[in-house]
Parts: C-alpha cells; structure tokens; sequence
C-alpha cells in the first residue's frame, strides 16, 4: 500500500487511462485480491474500465478513419493503431501467438475506453473549474517516486511510455483534479468510521490468516535425467562431501556461491520466504521439517540434489487488529468506496454524453 494511499491510487488510473488500460477491479468479488491490498505493502490501482461496466455506447458502421468519437472529440483509427502497437512493443513477446488477436481486440478496446473516460473526465474538470497547483503536482511526483518498485525510477518510466515531464507535470494534474472531482461526488460518504474498520476484520478473519512459511537456502547439486547410476552416485556423493563440510561449520553462503547449480548461489543460496504449495514436494516436506539453523539431509528431487537450511520457520496466525492493520483496512474500505464513487460519476458523465464508436 503506498503511503499516502488517497492520491496514489488515482495515479495509477489516470496512467491507465493514458496507456488505456482495463479491467475491472472489484475487490468485494475477489477476496485473493482484497487479501493482496489489504496484507501486502504494495500500492493498489483502481482499473480505469471499471466505471463504463455495463453501458455500451452505439456502434457506427464507418469506413473512415474515427474510431470513436466523445462529443464531437475524435479519436483516429491511426491513433489507435499507434498505440496498439506501442501496448504490443512493450509486452515483449509475452502474449501466446494463439492469443495474440484476442489480446489486440481487448487492448484495443481497453484505448477507446480509456479515450472516452478521459475525455469526459477533462471535460468536467473544465466545467467544475477544478484547478491543481504547481507546488500539489510537485509534491505528488516526489511521491511518484518514493513508491516506484525497486529497480524502477521515474525517468525509466517516462521513457518506457514515451512521457517527457511536461506531459508527466500535466498527466499528474489531472491525477489530483480528477481526486478533488471524486471527493466532491462522495462528500462526507469516502471517512471511513472504527466502527467499519472493526467490522470489516470481524466479518473477514480468513483474510487476515498469516499462512505457515519457512525463510531456507539451498545448494543444489544438479542432476539430469539422463544420468546413469555411476553419475547419479558421483553427484550424491558430492552433495554428501559439501553437506560433511557445512555440518563442521563451514560458510553457507560461501559454499553456495562455489558449488550450487541454482541461479540463488548469486545470494548465497538464499531462497527468501515462501509457503506450502510453492515449491516441489520432497523440498518443501523437508524444509517445513527441519529444525531451523540445522543443516539438514541430502533431498533428491527432480532437479537434483539439495542440502537445506532454514533459517526461520513461521507458523500459522491471525494477523492482530493493532494500529497498522486499521490503517490498511481503513485504506481497503477507503479505496472500494472511491471505486464506487467513481463508477456513479463516470456512469452519469458517460450517460450525459454523446459516445459513437465507429465499427
């Protein structure tokens, strides 16, 4: 969750509106998501399409080159075209070539709405006179990049979507006026109270259910599936010697870094945390064994041979209502009733305006 969740959500909308991206996000029907928003750190989006469910504006036979028109405002098919092959590009190959026709209609489909949204949404903001100041915009990109994920920055991320600050400064604006336009439509309605907080965790514990995990690293000894009895002995034997070492006080990590055929020798062999289910099943039955710091048994699987150490095993438990956790549901409650206000605005505007897609 970002820190300031209020504003950070609707950066996200608004970009998806630029890059016109879709999908519905309706936390209430999807309980996996709502337990991501509400137990993880990470920041949450509000979809851009989620407002235009159900209304679907008239469909024009046109051989020319609108694509959609909002009011008279025109999208071109070539703008289209454009920025469908920029979605593609950035995808990288991802998309199955047997989905790939399907994948271009939704994404297609996903830039019209996003130009209709948009459209009508600086259309209001025009017509309420709702105003962002140089100082509020400024103070949001700071925050932009405090809760860009690792590895990411700012100007990697401009450069991705072809973004320079002047249109990043103006795109940002219009994250803060559409906030004020959703905060107008709901009023008093977005304060979320104790009393919805506290029912909220009464009503939903299983959310709140910390699963068992185990933080381990590993060396791996390699096998292949075409070795023979001789090779399969050798690297057994192998992963006995290391093991013989370690037992002695020899360096994990080290040993990892020398001997382990798993890409996480690069961390010493570090695996991080993970639950059951997450990884092959002689691993995980040994690691969710072990006594954790011990140095445990040589564990054949599938790729090999593995010397296991968990560093800490974590049981099973109800996270507690403390001062943390109301904050994030009280943010989880905030962001659904912002979807809900959004959608009732984005239904009126939509439903006050003269939308034509051009078939």
């Amino acid at each position: 969750m970002a820190k300031k969740n209020g504003q950070y959500f609707i950066i996200a909308t608004v970009f998806a509106f630029i890059l016109g991206i879709t999908g519905g996000c309706d936390a209430k029907a999807d309980k996996d998501k709502a337990v991501r928003q509400i137990m993880a750190p990470a920041g949450n989006t509000l979809a851009a399409s989620s407002a235009g469910q159900g209304m679907t504006p008239p469909v024009k036979e046109d051989g020319g080159a609108t694509a959609v028109e909002v009011d008279g405002l025109k999208l071109t098919n070539a703008e289209v075209a454009a920025q469908l092959e920029q979605r593609i590009a950035q995808m990288g190959g991802q998309i199955p070539p047997t989905s790939l026709d399907k994948a271009k209609r939704d994404i297609r489909k996903g830039i019209i709405d996003g130009f209709v949204n948009l459209t009508l949404l600086k259309k209001e903001i025009a017509a309420k006179k709702v105003t962002a100041s140089e100082r509020e915009i400024s103070a949001l990109i700071e925050e932009i990049k405090a809760n860009m994920p690792p590895g990411q920055t700012i100007d990697g991320f401009m450069k991705q979507n072809n973004l320079d600050m002047g249109k990043m400064r103006e795109e940002i604006g219009n994250n803060i006026k559409i906030k004020k336009l959703i905060a107008q439509e709901a009023g008093k309605n977005l304060k979320t109270t104790d009393k919805e907080v506290n029912d909220f965790y009464a009503k939903n514990k299983q959310m709140f259910l910390k699963p068992e995990s185990v933080h381990a690293r590993h060396i791996l000894v390699a096998s292949d599936a075409k070795d023979d009895e001789k090779a399969k002995a050798q690297k057994l034997a192998k992963a006995e010697g290391i093991r013989k070492k370690l037992v002695a006080g020899g360096d994990f990590a080290q040993a990892a870094v020398k001997n382990s055929d798993c890409p996480s020798k690069e961390k010493g062999g570090d695996l991080g945390t993970f639950g059951r289910g997450q990884m092959v099943k002689p691993f995980e039955d040994a690691a969710f064994s072990q006594v954790p710091k011990a140095i445990g048994p040589i564990v054949k699987t599938d790729f090999g041979f593995h010397i296991i150490q968990v560093l800490e095993h974590t049981a099973a438990e109800t996270a507690k209502l403390d001062a943390e956790m109301k904050k994030k549901i009280a943010a989880f409650i905030e962001r659904q009733k912002q979807e809900e206000n959004f959608g009732k605005m984005m239904k009126r505007l939509r439903d006050g305006a003269k939308i034509v897609i051009h078939g």
